[in-house]
């Protein structure tokens, strides 16, 4: 599931590491369906497991995570933003409608169709 490959990532990530990681999630969903995608759930849920020392990008080579964002980048200023929000977060999680809240902390990468469907990609990087 896109919510614990996230969380482990965060947690394999080493002090002074980059951590690369190719493939694609997948997140299942019980019951009506929000809007968002996997490299949406798998960041923002790795955003509340981080320390703000951490950067985590998970994206769609194909600029297409399920809706017109390709992923999304969680820095140190998205991590207090998270955290601010924390609730609002967690129920978009739960809800798998995690396209607008990505969009609210600006955490949303937007690169327009790429041509190129190879993998999902993951860079978490702590310094």
């Amino acid at each position: 599931e896109a919510k614990n490959i996230g969380r482990q990532i965060v947690k394999d990530t080493r002090g002074g590491q980059c951590l690369l990681a190719v493939g694609e999630s997948t997140v299942t969903v019980i019951g009506q369906p929000g809007i968002g995608g996997r490299n949406q759930e798998l960041a923002l849920s790795a955003g509340l497991e981080m320390a703000s020392n951490n950067l985590i990008l998970a994206m769609a080579s194909d600029g297409r995570d399920n809706t017109d964002t390709a992923g999304s980048l969680i820095d140190g200023e998205i991590k207090q933003r998270i955290d601010r929000q924390i609730t609002e977060v967690q129920s978009a999680l739960e809800m798998h409608n995690t396209y607008q809240i990505t969009l609210d902390l600006q955490a949303a990468v937007i690169t327009g169709i790429t041509g190129s469907n190879i993998s999902d990609f993951i860079i978490s990087i702590k310094r």
